[in-house]
């Protein structure tokens, strides 16, 4: 009895220590393992409509903007050049408890002609399903016998990551709770590259399909018609656009018609959205900030007028609160991100005074500095004088538009607050977030931008008789 007792214990005592050796060193990429990780957490039947497909989707169609301005409680389940494969099992994965009003499914990925994908993109976009038929028929499609055991075994994957662990990898929602506990599987991209607009010769000219995409394609279509959902096929807008794609399309729109399904490929329309290639490109593939704005915006303006998808905005029930908090998340986001780009002193202080009573503020004058008016009648107004300098304390205009002064005390700490599992520590030595030093070392007005909403620092300059130096 007590051997099997002990041989009991020990067995619980493997399953743990397995269990926490894969919850850090698994992968956890946001591109792909996650969207479906965190699609099992939504409450069932609360997805209204779910969109499918590659980062043509996640990073072009806005999840923010689509409860933002029209309450649709939408869904990006989608992953890294997802093909036409993983998004059918994703689709079927999805069913099972959600009943979705629209699927919108991005038809980027129809144009390739990969049998497999690369290793990294096999592991973004089935690791993250749950065991079961759905994932071990994925696995089957998505990878080649000889390869098939490393991916169904992935501990084989992970197993070597040890130099790449860092502190998120212990740590529930990386540490990030606002950003992945209400995440709806969309990416903000704000980089900017410049392009010219594509040109094509739109024509009835087609080209075929490779076969297995058209499969799994057709699939997707005929799962949806089944289960009686409305199904809505889009091309996003992209640079790299050309005439070989364009005819891939036109094969895909013809086989949609078949079934009854609308297709749209939005490259035709760049004047009614308002894109413009030089400042609303992420990339050549990807739509940025701005981008993603037009034409979720114009997206939405089209699935109001032809499908019946509810405004959950004014639900009390509480079933839609995350979608409200993803929202604000991405506002919020935007509005650190222009803050970073603003180098003019008076428009970097204007952009403080849009934040007030939202966000809190550290500021301390560390030396000598020629007073810029804006900078002296911003911090004039809750009592502090920037022209004389003061190192031995700090200020903090706290989001109430209130403002404490604070002395070090006996270990050299001035300010200390909790963000979640982050840590803001201004001490003696600087300012520390997450054990990260995220101040600079210059002579003037040193400032910290703390966005209490999305747990983070917006922002730490210091404005010196140069202009704002990061």
């Amino acid at each position: 009895m007590k051997k099997t007792l002990k041989t009991f214990l020990l067995l619980i005592f493997v399953l743990v220590l397995l269990f926490e050796y894969h919850s850090v060193f698994s992968f956890k990429y946001g591109d792909g393992m996650y969207s479906i990780e965190a699609f099992y957490a939504q409450e069932e039947n609360s997805v209204d409509l779910l969109v499918l497909g590659s980062s043509h989707a996640f990073e072009d169609v806005n999840t923010g903007t689509m409860w933002k301005n029209y309450g649709m409680a939408a869904y990006d389940l989608c992953g890294s050049i997802q093909p036409m494969w993983n998004a059918y099992y994703y689709l079927r994965e999805a069913l099972k408890t959600q009943t979705p009003k629209l699927v919108v499914l991005e038809a980027y990925t129809i144009t390739r002609d990969d049998e497999y994908s690369d290793e990294s993109r096999i592991i973004k976009n089935v690791s993250g399903m749950n065991w079961n038929r759905n994932k071990i028929d994925a696995l089957k499609v998505s990878s080649s016998k000889d390869n098939l055991l490393g991916y169904a075994l992935e501990y084989i994957q992970y197993h070597n990551r040890y130099a790449d662990i860092t502190s998120e990898d212990f740590i529930e929602y990386k540490g990030n709770e606002p950003y992945y506990k209400y995440w709806k599987g969309f990416g903000d991209n704000f980089a900017t590259m410049e392009f010219e607009r594509p040109v094509v010769e739109f024509s009835d000219e087609n080209k075929t399909i490779e076969a297995k995409s058209e499969y799994y394609y057709r699939l997707i279509i005929q799962l949806c018609k089944d289960e009686n959902l409305p199904l809505l096929i889009i091309v996003a807008p992209y640079a790299r656009y050309n005439q070989d794609q364009y005819e891939m399309y036109n094969t895909a729109e013809q086989i949609a018609q078949e079934y009854g399904v609308s297709f749209i490929d939005f490259n035709k329309y760049y004047d009614e959205m308002g894109i413009d290639f030089k400042t609303d490109m992420a990339d050549g593939d990807h739509l940025n900030a701005y981008g993603n704005r037009k034409f979720t915006e114009y997206l939405c303006q089209y699935i109001c007028d032809n499908y019946d998808i509810p405004d959950r905005r004014s639900d009390d029930s509480g079933k839609y609160e995350s979608w409200q908090k993803m929202s604000d998340y991405i506002d919020y986001n935007k509005r650190d991100v222009l803050l970073r780009r603003t180098t003019e002193v008076d428009a970097y202080i204007n952009a403080l005074r849009e934040l007030y009573g939202e966000y809190k503020i550290l500021v301390q004058v560390s030396g000598k500095y020629s007073a810029n008016e804006q900078v002296t009648d911003f911090l004039g107004t809750y009592g502090i004088d920037c022209t004389i300098k003061d190192t031995q304390s700090w200020w903090v205009i706290d989001d109430t538009g209130e403002c404490f002064n604070y002395q070090a005390d006996n270990t050299g700490v001035f300010y200390r607050n909790e963000y979640g599992s982050r840590q803001l520590v201004v001490d003696t030595t600087g300012v520390y977030f997450e054990l990260n030093k995220i101040n600079k070392t210059y002579s003037g007005v040193n400032l910290v931008i703390v966005d209490e909403h999305n747990w983070k620092i917006a922002d730490a300059v210091t404005i010196t008789d140069d202009g704002v130096q990061r």
